[in-house]
């Protein structure tokens, strides 16, 4: 797919402005953007997000804009355009704390029937909990659907503590 900054900055531009205080980080990939944000250069992978077992998720699944809250939250949107997929990606405590991985302090939704869901849920793109969300898949978005586990489990956060190291 081609990016287009116009169709795939479009959802995060509209999103922010739910956010009082809100600090734009614009759409990445120039290497300026100002910390706290997620920094990158389009053509690299030097600086981006792991899956749930430590393994390098490419940048293009986070570029098309991202803010952070005053709380260090990070949010960081994927919006393919050829696809219709918009998917918004939470980091709980910020880019510049680790462990900066799916599934463990990186959360991913995906709007669907003009709901915002959590990724994992039965409507979602990505919802076998075994294939997306396991301590021992070797798929490279592996940590995507736990954000359904995250939500519907009371022990979640335990498990992970336990079972990824």
């Amino acid at each position: 797919s081609s990016y287009n900054p116009s169709v795939n900055g479009f959802f995060y531009r509209t999103y922010i402005k739910y956010f009082q205080g809100a600090t734009d980080c614009r759409i990445q990939g120039y290497g300026k953007e100002p910390l706290p944000c997620m920094r990158y250069i389009v053509g690299t992978n030097d600086v981006s997000y792991n899956n749930l077992l430590g393994e390098r998720i490419s940048y293009t699944y986070f570029d098309d804009g991202q803010f952070v809250l005053q709380d260090g939250s990070l949010f960081l949107f994927e919006n393919e355009g050829n696809n219709d997929r918009i998917w918004v990606h939470v980091d709980i405590n910020g880019f510049n704390n680790p462990p900066n991985r799916m599934g463990y302090d990186l959360f991913t939704f995906e709007f669907k029937d003009e709901e915002l869901r959590a990724m994992g849920d039965r409507e979602t793109s990505y919802n076998n909990l075994n294939t997306w969300c396991s301590s021992t898949s070797k798929h490279s978005l592996n940590g995507i659907a736990c954000t359904h586990r995250a939500k519907s489990e009371a022990d979640y956060f335990k498990w992970v503590v336990k079972n990824i190291k």
